[in-house]
């Protein structure tokens, strides 16, 4: 079983390996509920949609999808449809995303 803390620990000696091969990167992990909103948005639903199926209000979900662009450092839901599509791996129960990947 791995800790919290050995997760952590692998974070930063990812980023550390990463910054000696000249690349900055930051991994990224999405809540329950992130990966749910992400998963219902990328199948094409909109705000009300998500918002029904939740029992949440609409303006609920417009920031949590404001909190997961941010997280995910795109700028809207457009492009938080194909972040997910070209990291799938963001919707998995642990999934892990990686963003920003430039040399340094």
């Amino acid at each position: 079983m791995i800790t919290p803390i050995d997760q952590r620990s692998a974070e930063i000696i990812a980023r550390c390996r990463a910054a000696q091969e000249g690349v900055t990167r930051a991994v990224i992990k999405f809540s329950r509920t992130d990966r749910e909103i992400l998963g219902m948005l990328s199948t094409g639903r909109n705000s009300k949609e998500i918002a029904y199926e939740l029992e949440i209000s609409p303006r609920a979900v417009q920031g949590r999808l404001r909190r997961i662009a941010h997280k995910a450092g795109v700028a809207d839901s457009r492009q938080l449809v194909v972040f997910t599509a070209q990291q799938p791996a963001c919707l998995a129960r642990d999934g892990e995303c990686v963003r920003g990947l430039r040399a340094a």
